[in-house]
C-alpha cells in the first residue's frame, strides 16, 4: 500500500485523548504502520503543536520536518501578533548548528541571509527553532490530523517561521489555508521551478530593486527590503504597515497584505540584516 508521505490527517489513525496524556506505545509513526513509536519513558504530548510534514526537500531531497506551533497558546510578537507558526527544520540535524555549517540549504535553499551567506538571518535559530526542534526529536508532538483543521480555523497563519515555506508541497499548506483567517509567506526561492506553484500564496522575499523587477515579472508578489536611503516610487509598492518607520500601524495578523495576491510591500531593512544592505541608486 503507497501512501502519500505528507498527508497525515488524511491515513493518520485518530487518537481520541485528553489535553494531556500518555503517549500510547501504539502510537504509529507517518512512516510505518508496522512499528510503533519506540519510548524509553513515559511522556506526554505538547498539545500546542503537531507534526504537520516528514519528507524530503524540494530543494536537495534530505530529509525535513514541518511542526505547527501555537495551538494552545497566543503568540506575543508584537510586529506579528498572534499567528500560527510552522517551523521548517532538518529532521535530524539541530537548527542552530545547521544554520551555520550549510547544512540548512535544504530548508533555507539560496537565501542571502543564512549563515552560510551573510549570516543576517533575523531567526533566533538557537531559541524557538531550536526547542520546537528538540520537543520533536523527543516525540513530544503528534501528527496532524484532519480533526486538528478545526485548530486552525479563525487563526492567523504563518507560512515560515523559520526555514522557506515552499521547499515541501504546496498540498500540505493547502488545507490550513482553505480554513484559516489569513496568512503571511515568503520565499527566497522564487527563482526555482518548484517555487512557481505558490505564485499568489507567497511574497517573493526581494533584497533589490533589480530582485523586485525579476520576481514581479515572473509574477510574484513581492516583499522588498530596502536600505532606509533608497528611494522607491509610491506608486508601485505600499509601505508595511506594521514597520517602524510606518508607525506600527498594525500587526501582521491584522493586516494580511503578505499574502500572495495583494500588493508589493516595501520595508527598511532593520536589526542584523540592515548593515549588508546598500543603498540604490
Amino acid at each position: 500500500m503507497v501512501l502519500n508521505n505528507h498527508l497525515f490527517f488524511l491515513i493518520h489513525k485518530p487518537i481520541h485523548f485528553l489535553k494531556t496524556m500518555s503517549i500510547n506505545s501504539n502510537h504509529y509513526s507517518k512512516n510505518s504502520f508496522k512499528k510503533p513509536l519506540k519510548l524509553e519513558k513515559s511522556l506526554t504530548f505538547n498539545s500546542n503543536g503537531r507534526v504537520l510534514f516528514e519528507g524530503k526537500s524540494n530543494i536537495d531531497n534530505q530529509d525535513i520536518v514541518v511542526i505547527i506551533t501555537g495551538l494552545d497558546n497566543k503568540t506575543s510578537n508584537k510586529k506579528t501578533g498572534d499567528m500560527l507558526q510552522t517551523w521548517i527544520l532538518l529532521k535530524d540535524h539541530a537548527p542552530n548548528t545547521s544554520h551555520k555549517d550549510g547544512l540548512n540549504k535544504s530548508v533555507c535553499g539560496n537565501c542571502p541571509h543564512a549563515g552560510y551567506n551573510n549570516n543576517s538571518c533575523y531567526v533566533k535559530w538557537f531559541q524557538a527553532p531550536l526547542q520546537v526542534w528538540k520537543s520533536y526529536k523527543n516525540n513530544r508532538y503528534d501528527y496532524f490530523k484532519k480533526s486538528d483543521l478545526n485548530l486552525i480555523k479563525g487563526r492567523s497563519l504563518r507560512l515560515g517561521s523559520a526555514g522557506d515555506p515552499t521547499v515541501i508541497p504546496l498540498s500540505v499548506w493547502q488545507p490550513l489555508l482553505d480554513v484559516a483567517k489569513n496568512h503571511t509567506g515568503y520565499t527566497h526561492q522564487w527563482r526555482e521551478n518548484f517555487a512557481q506553484q505558490y505564485k499568489g500564496i507567497v511574497q517573493a522575499s526581494c533584497d533589490s530593486f533589480q530582485d523586485y523587477l525579476l520576481a514581479s515579472g515572473l509574477g510574484f508578489k513581492c516583499f522588498y527590503v530596502k536600505h532606509k536611503d533608497t528611494k522607491v516610487d509610491k506608486k508601485l509598492f505600499i509601505n508595511c504597515p506594521a514597520s517602524i518607520e510606518a508607525g506600527q500601524k498594525t500587526s501582521c495578523s491584522i493586516c494580511s497584505l503578505c499574502s500572495g495576491s495583494k500588493k508589493d510591500v516595501v520595508i527598511n531593512a532593520h536589526g542584523s540584516t540592515a548593515k549588508y544592505v546598500a543603498v540604490e541608486a
